[in-house]
């Protein structure tokens, strides 16, 4: 959980990440600590990208309805051949939730991609979904299922609050805890971490790792 909040703060407040976390280039130190290693393939997100990513990590986590999903991913670039709802935001699922073994089934891929196809994927977003991958296939060797979406969700929203006028954004209304304030969503702060107080701890553990 720790190493997805680091990627978290680099992608939506930075905007600047390593998207080669393979486990050869994450360390667990003595001290339990993270040590991260070979910033060689990094991606530079523009802040555009960022806040059309940051809706859809707030649709997917919310369990938003495929029109709400589908329109968000949309803004991102992403363009299907049918431009089917129901299909692009089952990729953005597939892409940004917890891996759903009932998806690893052949007939079910068959039957998704029967029904469309993808026309243009971002290639801003290439090398996030190349990081997601490495982080989330790294959780499931440790018996995590890790949502991204869920996990990144209180940053997302930071972002999106921070480019908003009150209660909307890019002509999408923003959940009421984000306009309340409450960036943890439900309040949880081991399931949201909060960017103040979650984001605190990445900086310092960051700061630590500089040394």
């Amino acid at each position: 959980r720790s190493l997805f909040d680091v990627y978290a703060f680099e992608i939506f407040e930075w905007g600047f990440f390593n998207s080669d976390p393979h486990p050869g280039n994450v360390l667990v130190l003595p001290d339990g600590r993270l040590g991260l290693i070979d910033y060689g393939q990094c991606k530079t997100l523009p802040l555009d990208v960022r806040l059309a990513l940051a809706e859809v990590i707030v649709a997917v986590a919310d369990g938003a309805a495929d029109a709400r999903v589908a329109a968000a991913f949309r803004r991102t670039g992403f363009r299907s051949e049918k431009d089917s709802d129901a299909f692009i935001a089952a990729i953005a699922r597939i892409m940004l939730s917890r891996v759903d073994p009932a998806l690893m089934r052949g007939k079910t891929r068959k039957a998704l991609f029967a029904s469309d196809r993808v026309a243009h994927f971002p290639p801003d977003l290439t090398s996030v979904w190349r990081a997601v991958a490495l982080l989330r296939g790294s959780a499931l060797s440790l018996r995590c299922n890790i949502s991204p979406a869920e996990r990144w969700r209180a940053h997302a929203s930071a972002l999106l609050a921070s480019h908003a006028r009150p209660g909307r954004v890019h002509g999408v209304e923003l959940p009421s805890a984000v306009v309340g304030g409450d960036m943890a969503g439900d309040g949880s702060a081991d399931e949201h971490p909060r960017p103040g107080a979650g984001a605190a701890g990445v900086l310092d553990g960051s700061r630590r790792l500089d040394r």
